[in-house]
């Protein structure tokens, strides 16, 4: 994309988030900064970035952030119910006091991502073709993560992946979306709600949205089982079976599926460099990110 836009950054807690510890998940110290510092400077590091809005618990994240110098304006909200609102409250706050723009597109992403790179943002953006697309939703292959699995002498950090045809690819918290034309945004809620998708009761209910999807219900789930079952293969080590059911998804449908059921043109963005993808999601993998901070760091490989 070209040109400047603004970024809303969700620090929020409560909903479907995991807690970690005591006190907001944003401000868990890891390589001596708070995780939303980490993200805040990656964003500072990005010129075409105009603004910036946290969303998250107001008060703590003010006190925290208080001594940190950043050359863009950082507005903090205090974050309501569930993700979607705190989305909306910050697209909100930056519409205010201009005229309405469908096209309008905001950049979207976690405050618990620390290995995140200005480097990683600026090849997200450069990618992400605003005139085919509302919302560009950031993807990275599996080869680009392995770095982080497990040694054999070390912890590791295992991922779910999306198996296709041409590759299994990761979903890394990278979001540039033109909100005004996302016609079925509510959706966006359910998807965050389910996202654990390790838990039996959440693939049901996810499945369950699928079918009520009208006129591709049938189809959003058959490749959603399939999406499933090659996932299972995937962690079982089953190579045919992983192979069979990934062989039959390809990522135009995935695509397609995703556009029908959000109203809106959206399209799957790679990134190579990585780091986004490794969110804080448990406590397994915070304690995996103390252990090894150094390393997964310096490994993080520098933009072409």
């Amino acid at each position: 994309m070209k040109g400047s836009l603004d970024a809303i950054v969700l620090a929020g807690e409560g909903g479907a988030a995991r807690p970690i510890g005591e006190g907001p998940k944003a401000l868990l110290p890891l390589g001596g900064k708070p995780l939303l510092q980490h993200v805040l400077e990656a964003l500072d590091a990005v010129p075409r970035v105009r603004r910036i809005v946290v969303v998250g618990a107001r008060a703590e994240l003010e006190t925290c952030l208080a001594p940190l110098t950043l050359a863009h304006p950082v507005d903090i909200l205090e974050q309501g119910a569930t993700a979607y609102r705190n989305f909306w409250s910050a697209f909100c706050h930056l519409q205010r006091n201009q005229a309405e723009d469908p096209d309008r597109p905001v950049l979207v992403l976690a405050a618990d991502t620390p290995l995140i790179t200005s480097g990683e943002l600026e090849e997200f953006l450069d990618r992400c073709d605003l005139e085919r697309l509302d919302y560009c939703i950031g993807m990275t292959e599996e080869r680009y993560l392995t770095r982080y699995y497990p040694s054999d002498t070390a912890p590791g950090i295992h991922m779910r992946y999306l198996h296709l045809a041409d590759g299994s690819l990761r979903l890394n918290n990278l979001h540039l979306v033109k909100p005004l034309r996302v016609d079925n945004r509510g959706y966006i809620q359910d998807i965050y709600e389910f996202r654990y998708q390790r838990d039996l009761v959440n693939i049901l209910r996810a499945a369950r949205d699928l079918l009520r999807q009208p006129g591709i219900g049938w189809r959003a789930l058959y490749l959603y089982l399939l999406l499933q079952l090659a996932e299972a293969g995937h962690a079982l080590g089953w190579r045919g079976a992983w192979n069979f059911f990934r062989r039959r998804v390809s990522r135009a449908e995935v695509s397609a599926i995703a556009s029908s059921v959000l109203k809106t043109r959206a399209g799957i963005v790679e990134t190579t460099i990585g780091g986004t993808a490794i969110d804080v999601d448990n406590a397994r993998d915070y304690a995996t990110l103390q252990q090894r901070w150094e390393e997964f760091h310096r490994a993080l490989p520098c933009r072409e």
